[in-house]
């Protein structure tokens, strides 16, 4: 059972102390590295977080509870959760979305660790160490591997059927596929770290947070890893800016739940900032407001990573016929038309390519996602730069199943497609286009049903990187962070990296639809989920922000560094690295933090981690685990969810029971009260002491109303439903 590691700050419950030897901001891959060695090294280390420590079964697995954990930042404002997981940056060129938690973007993630072509080093942007020896970070890379614990999805499992689609589509291309290794245990364990996981149940909701605990994130090895070895971890603390005070260095924050509050500080002879490529250049931004020597090119060599987003929707190639088909073939004696096939397992049967994710949905056999990327067609060694990119399959998050199958319907419509593969698919095309349509005036409760079913079902997310000009810039606008790029979306690799996705998308019969911000009307906006520079490293002050080994350059010019200060995190690499960027950034951090080590005579200790964690108490206000087992007796007690039951009272329960947990509220809208009644009395062991309702919450409740409608087909609201309720004498009481 795994156990809290960080203090809240924003409770009022901890404090930090007035001076520490290192100060780390951030949680993610490199501000983990920074936290896990110089703690190992005997250092007194403060890591501050932002974001908020959640644990598996704590992330977020409805579009309510989505919404509920959104940070939208605007060139304007902040919307949302100051402490949302998922951290949105919206402006004009460009979205980035990042992770915002104990773990940084790890959190929220696909995890797949591919090294990028060591010869990109050799690219003018990289330092001259770099340059001179590409295998300059080989090392790293083991050492990194050998804590996320990357592999391929195992070949004792059912192939998923989106890895299966993917396959097909690389044939189609006549270009390179694999598996693609993932940092995900797919054995239940207590890992390296003291941390139990269990098993990866192929749910697909990687990216909304793992439930399971299955994911190797960052706070699944490095951040123990820290805390094990002396660590301090402090949770919702917003570092605002650092300033130089004799021979240290005064880290200014406040909490994150209150952005209005005075600033606090704290003393540290080092100081690393982990915070990613927008965060930990929004802080140099602003120490040089206050007055910092900083190179000219801090916030530029801004990248997305040549991150572009497209799906095959509603595909006509379907894995189990071919693979019925190819089956009957050998049977007849034929020749196999697959080398690939007899090393791959085969295909669940149950139609479809499963891409959504499970959220709270009972899991079907022979219909489950796994894990959200699982393979690759790899173009990297393309003639042209502009073609050197990889497609990877993915999954879309459970929790945005309500909206799915009526967007992506209206986008399909708009794209005059549906015959593009003959009349039969235009025909199977126009039914299913129909049946959405019905649904969205009928019964509108439908709708995330039909997300696992029919056109959505067979639609594949494909995700691209690849080589982007890095020619963004980011600044400070009112205090608040701006990322510059006109024109992003209308780079010449963008639009290559469609056509390559179109063509992919033709491998399998699926109409494309591009991202739809990438279109005209909406000014062709790039949206990435790997955002790399604004703290680039160079050679020089006049070429980068910080040097090879991560050191802040101490003004304009030259190559002298503001001694202590360290930036390792996605912000120092200098240019795009065509592949999903975890490893890389590791790998950096890892050889930074050996080198800030060995010149300062610290010896990182590399002994192996006790295989118990130290005695520690839950803290009373979240105890462990009561959320799995409440699930897992309510799936024991009831065999089939009370649908109706989740729609009528949706808006009522949210309104009565909101100061329950997270998981409580979505179980009692989806099962009911007699289930949860049934299981209180007959599991009430399952309630551990420190979990309590500290008030009667009750409402009216019906089912009648979702039968009802309004003249012009318009469903009733909650409020019809609170009628009905009291005429009928149903009441839900807890």
């Amino acid at each position: 059972m795994m156990r809290r590691i960080a203090q809240d700050i924003g409770q009022g419950q901890a404090h930090l102390q007035d001076e520490y030897e290192v100060v780390v901001v951030g949680s993610g891959y490199g501000a983990g590295v920074a936290a896990s060695r110089l703690a190992r090294a005997g250092r007194q280390v403060a890591l501050l977080e932002r974001g908020l420590e959640r644990l598996p079964g704590e992330f977020p697995a409805t579009l309510t509870q989505a919404r509920g954990a959104m940070r939208v930042d605007t060139q304007a404002q902040t919307i949302g959760s100051p402490t949302g997981l998922y951290q949105l940056h919206v402006h004009n060129d460009m979205l980035a979305m990042v992770g915002n938690g104990l773990g940084g973007t790890s959190l929220i993630n696909a995890n797949v660790s591919l090294e990028a072509d060591p010869q990109l080093l050799r690219h003018p942007a990289w330092p001259q160490p770099f340059r001179d020896d590409p295998q300059v970070l080989t090392p790293f890379v083991e050492r990194a591997r050998a804590v996320l614990e990357p592999r391929t999805y195992p070949l004792d499992r059912p192939t998923p059927a989106k890895l299966a689609a993917l396959r097909q589509s690389a044939k189609h291309l006549d270009k390179p596929f694999r598996r693609v290794p993932i940092n995900v245990t797919f054995e239940d364990r207590v890992n390296p770290f003291g941390v139990e996981q269990p098993a990866c149940n192929d749910c697909g909701d990687c990216t909304s947070g793992c439930n399971t605990g299955a994911k190797n994130t960052v706070q699944m090895n490095y951040l123990p890893d820290a805390e094990r070895h002396g660590a301090h971890l402090f949770t919702g603390v917003s570092v605002s800016h650092v300033s130089r005070e004799g021979k240290r260095w005064r880290v200014h924050y406040r909490a994150t739940a209150q952005p209005e509050s005075p600033l606090s500080s704290v003393l540290a002879e080092v100081v690393v900032l982990g915070a990613g490529s927008l965060g930990s250049t929004e802080i140099l931004l602003r120490s040089r407001e206050h007055g910092l020597p900083l190179s000219d090119r801090l916030g530029a060599s801004f990248s997305g990573n040549g991150d572009v987003l497209g799906l095959a929707y509603d595909a006509g190639w379907s894995p189990q016929a071919a693979e019925a088909a190819q089956a009957q073939a050998l049977a007849d004696g034929q020749p196999s038309s697959d080398e690939d096939t007899p090393s791959e397992p085969a295909v669940a049967d149950v139609p479809g390519l499963h891409g959504l994710g499970l959220g709270l949905r009972k899991p079907v056999e022979g219909a489950l996602p796994g894990p959200c990327i699982t393979g690759v067609i790899d173009l990297r060694q393309e003639p042209d730069p502009k073609d050197r990119l990889v497609i990877e399959e993915g999954v879309i998050p459970g929790a945005l199943a309500l909206g799915l199958a009526p967007a992506l319907f209206f986008a399909s419509a708009q794209l005059n497609t549906a015959f593009e593969y003959g009349a039969e698919d235009g025909k199977r095309k126009l039914l299913d286009a129909k049946a959405i349509g019905d649904a969205i005036q009928q019964d509108p409760g439908q709708l995330a049903d039909m997300a696992y079913r029919g056109a959505v079902d067979r639609t594949q997310t494909f995700l691209v990187m690849s080589l982007d000009e890095a020619q963004g810039q980011l600044n400070l606008q009112n205090d608040r962070l701006r990322i510059d790029w006109p024109h992003a979306g209308r780079s010449p690799v963008i639009e290559h990296d469609n056509q390559w996705l179109r063509r992919a998308s033709e491998g399998i019969q699926g109409q494309f639809i591009a991202n739809p911000l990438w279109t005209e009307g909406m000014g062709q906006k790039l949206v990435t989920v790997h955002p790399l520079g604004g703290c680039a490293m160079g050679d020089d002050a006049e070429h980068g922000v910080v040097n090879h080994q991560c050191q802040v350059f101490a003004g304009p010019h030259g190559e002298a560094v503001h001694e202590g200060l360290y930036v390792c995190d996605g912000a120092v690499i200098p240019a795009a690295v065509g592949v999903n960027p975890l490893l890389t950034i590791t790998a950096v951090a890892e050889r930074a933090c050996q080198r800030l080590a060995d010149q300062r005579g610290w010896t990182i200790a590399w002994g192996d981690t006790p295989a118990a964690p130290p005695a520690q108490e839950a803290p009373p206000e979240a105890p462990s685990g009561i959320w799995e087992r409440l699930k897992k007796a309510v799936h024991e007690e009831i065999s089939t969810a009370e649908h109706a039951l989740q729609q009528a009272g949706h808006a009522l329960i949210q309104e009565v029971i909101q100061p329950l947990e997270d998981g409580v509220i979505d179980w009692a809208k989806s099962e009911g009260a007699t289930a949860l009644k049934a299981v209180i009395a007959r599991h009430p062991k399952l309630l551990s002491p420190a979990f309590s309702f500290s008030e009667r919450m009750a409402g009216w409740l019906s089912t009648e109303a979702l039968h009802q409608s309004q003249p012009g087909g318009q469903p009733h609201d909650f409020e019809l439903a609170s009628a009905w309720g009291r005429r009928r004498g149903q009441a839900l009481s807890l």
